[in-house]
């Protein structure tokens, strides 16, 4: 094996190393959050499209306390596209968001279903379609 050839397998390694790196972190957060977590409803502050397929980036917040957080998210499967048009529209969408009870930056927000501002949603029964 020559010098360049264990050079580029470095290279390789460390972009494959790098790109797996945030996926394992958010795995992490979501089993921190499922082993004990509390509800509330969060809210769509920021939507938009990027690229081929459209990839989404949507960000939302929620308020644990007297103190507000915030997550983005981001996938192919995230659809609401009078969002990307105008946040205004989307800015009363309320979803139902599980977070960390000992550390609520940590956050997962279930998007299939919307509820009304004041809404209380009941505790899940399954948690498959937060993200």
């Amino acid at each position: 094996m020559t010098r360049n050839d264990l050079y580029y397998r470095l290279i390789v390694i460390l972009i494959v190393s790098l790109l797996l790196i945030p996926f394992g972190l958010n795995q992490c957060d979501k089993q921190i959050v499922i082993n004990d977590y509390d509800q509330t409803l969060g809210w769509i502050i920021d939507y938009n499209e990027f690229g081929i397929g459209p990839n989404t980036y949507l960000t939302y917040e929620f308020i644990v306390g007297n103190y507000k957080y915030s997550r983005e998210i981001n996938g192919p499967y995230i659809k609401f596209p009078e969002c990307e048009d105008d946040i205004k529209l989307c800015k009363d969408k309320r979803f139902l968001v599980i977070y960390s009870k000992k550390n609520p930056k940590k956050s997962l927000i279930n998007l299939t279903r919307e509820f009304k501002k004041g809404d209380i949603p009941s505790m899940p029964s399954e948690l498959k379609n937060f993200q």
